[in-house]
């Protein structure tokens, strides 16, 4: 969702991947992207197109009604690598966490400005 707008009717392919992981429910905390940038998400978006779209897993919040969120992050993640593995959705990765946050920015920048931005959040 964004901005409350629930966009799973725009990415049915994808949708349907999530849907078949071997859960009863769960919620994620995603991000979804194109290697591209936005600009190419955006027309995805618009175009009902779903070509090269990634969805980039970062948190597995909630899994079969029970709220995970007390866990440790570290605890989290493999259990969310467990149930992406499992089920193989190529287009579902999981996102690793960075202890280096200036060795990422590097990497980044090294990447190009098209395929990674830097962000500062107050």
């Amino acid at each position: 969702m964004r901005n409350g707008a629930d966009w799973t009717s725009r990415f049915p392919h994808l949708v349907a991947g999530l849907a078949s992981l071997p859960c009863e429910s769960a919620i994620l905390d995603a991000e979804l992207v194109h290697p591209d940038g936005f600009g190419a998400l955006h027309r995805c978006a618009h175009k009902r197109g779903e070509e090269g779209l990634q969805l980039w897993a970062f948190d597995l919040v909630q899994l079969d009604g029970n709220d995970l969120r007390a866990q440790r992050l570290s605890h989290r993640k493999r259990q969310l690598g467990h149930l992406i593995a499992r089920k193989r959705i190529g287009r579902l990765h999981l996102s690793e966490t960075f202890t280096n946050g200036e060795q990422l920015f590097a990497e980044c920048d090294q990447a190009g400005p098209r395929r990674c931005r830097r962000q500062t959040y107050a």
